[in-house]
């Protein structure tokens, strides 16, 4: 499914939808196809009516959007539109969220140590015994690995549910 954080990404904000259409595939494999027409705005200020298909492929895992058409329209009609469709997908609440999202990835970032093999970034494992430990990116190849406190893992919890 597309949000107000797949059309900042294409490069659009103050997006409205103004018609919304969504099925899935009856091949098995579960691929989403999600049809909008929004008002939007450009980078440049510039107001449009684009309609985009959401192909989301869930055996790869990737959600591709295809503009099909863009037409520029008024400030009057976009007005109308918020009217008759709003609100903005990305008003206030969702920077705010995503500010949050985008400062708790930092941190946890941050939490992650160097390998003491390979110097490279490790991230959090849970191991054979259900408890978590930090193990290097590089796994197979560099076994890398150091063991993670109690409040460590609180913390990434924390911050993982921040992030979403």
């Amino acid at each position: 499914m597309s949000s107000a954080a797949h059309y900042l990404d294409l490069g659009y904000h103050d997006v409205v939808i103004i018609e919304k259409e969504w099925h899935e595939e009856s091949s098995g494999y579960q691929n989403e196809h999600t049809h909008h027409v929004v008002a939007c705005r450009d980078r440049s200020g510039a107001i449009w009516k684009v309609t985009v298909n959401w192909a989301f492929k869930t055996m790869k895992g990737t959600n591709e959007p295809h503009v099909e058409a863009r037409v520029a329209i008024s400030e009057a009609e976009y007005a109308a539109f918020l009217a008759k469709h709003g609100p903005v997908l990305d008003n206030a609440t969702f920077h705010a969220k995503r500010k949050r999202a985008s400062d708790a990835k930092a941190q946890l970032e941050a939490l992650k140590p160097p390998c003491p093999e390979c110097n490279r970034p490790m991230q959090a494992r849970l191991g054979r015994g259900k408890e978590y430990f930090w193990g290097c990116i590089g796994f197979p190849k560099c076994k890398g690995t150091r063991t993670m406190t109690a409040t460590t893992r609180k913390r990434i919890g924390a911050l993982e549910s921040a992030r979403h």
